[in-house]
């Protein structure tokens, strides 16, 4: 009944279409990972004169070593794609709070950021990965609270940002409406 008699070659290329999307999907998501890693956290924390054919080498392997965990990943987990894009956004939504906050709450601490990231995504991973979320709400949207009252409440008992930095940050990334749209255009009707 849901047998369709379609060429082997037709099949053969709408599936080649679809693998040749995933891969540079994939590629993309491998290389942008390892480039944060090296640069962002291991350049940027441990090694900050390291020479720049040695952090290229450095992603190169990164390249690998993610790519080869990813496939470890997808042959040992049975979850559906669904699940893995749902975790993946419950990841990637904490950074949420921490956008709207270096934006447009004046208050918002380094430490503050750094603490709701971290106990967001240790509640988001708690819930996904060795408890039942409550009342079957996703794992990403009790990380999400968690991030926030983590990011407010330490902001609040750490010592404010200096004004410069706050106004550099919050005050000089807002446009007014007049940027945003330019000037007024006349009206088309008394032209």
């Amino acid at each position: 009944m849901n047998e369709a008699n379609f060429s082997p070659w037709l099949v053969g290329i709408m599936l080649s279409g679809a693998l040749a999307a995933a891969m540079s999907t994939g590629s993309n998501l491998a290389h942008t990972a390892s480039t944060v890693l090296v640069r962002d956290l291991f350049v940027a924390v441990f090694r900050q004169d390291m020479p720049e054919r040695q952090v290229v080498l450095l992603t190169k392997i990164f390249v690998v070593v993610i790519s080869v965990v990813a496939y470890v990943l997808a042959l040992f987990n049975p979850a559906s794609l669904v699940g893995l894009l749902l975790g993946a956004y419950g990841a990637v939504v904490q950074f949420f709070p921490l956008i709207v906050a270096v934006f447009f709450w004046k208050r918002a601490t380094k430490a503050g950021a750094f603490a709701g990231l971290i106990s967001g995504s240790a509640v988001m991973l708690y819930f996904s990965f060795l408890a039942p979320p409550p009342f079957e709400i996703h794992a990403g949207i009790w990380g999400l609270l968690a991030n926030t009252v983590a990011l407010v409440a330490v902001s609040l008992l750490t010592e404010p940002m200096p004004e410069e930095h706050v106004e550099r940050f919050v005050e000089g990334s807002k446009a007014s409406l007049e940027e945003i749209s330019g000037p007024p255009r006349p009206d088309a009707s008394t032209a």
